[in-house]
């Protein structure tokens, strides 16, 4: 092998050499090819053997190895791990009591009907009287799901002297009957109507006549009739009950409070 590198050049060159090796002869082949020529008076170059690795070297008996071992690799330290300096916690200082503000107190609400105890059914007409005589004014109207039932609420606040005696009357009918027999617009949607009627004393200054999404009541108009009186009319199934509450004006004791309110609930 030596010979064949000591020899080779640019060109392509197969090198043949038979070796003995103990008691048998064996036949040893290179080939070599691009190498620069080798000065034979150069002494052998030394070959480090890589780690893990095997070197063949054939050494003639009257020559010495030219073969050193690889050094062994110096294990680099760990670097150590400087600790980190622990938190001191600064001291904070502790806030002054501040004086709470004293609350406003708040007005008293209107207040609300219960959930009705009692159903008027069978086209049965019902009325509500204002003891106080007060004038008022429809200044809202609320509705909404409570479960068991549809509510749509009437609020009212005082305007003028009054005097005449306001009542809230209920009337069930066929929703094909409201416009001739109230001479106010029927609702869109419903085989039968609830209407509420606001007689004396009231006044109305704006008007309804929409759709709603409640279990019971599908629409609700509101306009006054020839006489100028108020009608709340709910459009509702056939056979539907209701119950009427005003708890300002049915009161023990009642009281000249605004506003008030007309709640009307009709069961599902």
């Amino acid at each position: 092998l030596g010979q064949a590198y000591a020899e080779a050049d640019d060109g392509e060159h197969t090198h043949v050499a038979s070796v003995a090796v103990g008691g048998d002869t064996v036949l040893w082949q290179s080939r070599t090819s691009g190498h620069e020529a080798t000065d034979p008076n150069t002494p052998a170059p030394v070959f480090l053997m890589p780690e893990g690795g095997v070197t063949l070297e054939i050494v003639p008996p009257d020559e010495a190895s030219v073969v050193v071992p690889m050094p062994e690799p110096t294990a680099t330290p760990e670097p150590t791990a400087t600790p980190e300096p622990t938190p001191t916690s600064t001291p904070r200082r502790t806030p002054r009591p501040t004086t709470s503000p004293t609350p406003t107190p708040k007005p008293n609400p209107v207040p609300q009907a219960p959930a009705p105890t009692a159903w008027v059914c069978n086209g049965v007409s019902t009325a509500i009287s204002d003891p106080l005589s007060k004038g008022w004014n429809v200044k809202r109207i609320d509705w909404a799901n409570k479960g068991k039932y549809d509510r749509v609420v009437i609020t009212l606040d005082q305007y003028g002297k009054g005097g005449d005696g306001t009542q809230a009357i209920v009337h069930v009918m066929p929703t094909d009957e409201v416009e001739s027999m109230l001479k106010v617009t029927a609702p869109s949607k419903g085989d039968e109507s609830i209407a509420i009627g606001l007689y004396q004393d009231v006044r109305l200054t704006w008007s309804l006549d929409r759709a709603l999404t409640l279990p019971k009541v599908d629409w609700i108009t509101m306009q006054k009739d020839n006489n100028g009186f108020p009608w709340i009319v709910l459009g509702v199934d056939t056979g539907a009950c209701y119950s009427v509450q005003a708890p300002a004006w049915t009161a023990s004791s009642p009281k000249a409070k605004s506003p008030i309110q007309i709640t009307v609930d009709i069961r599902h």
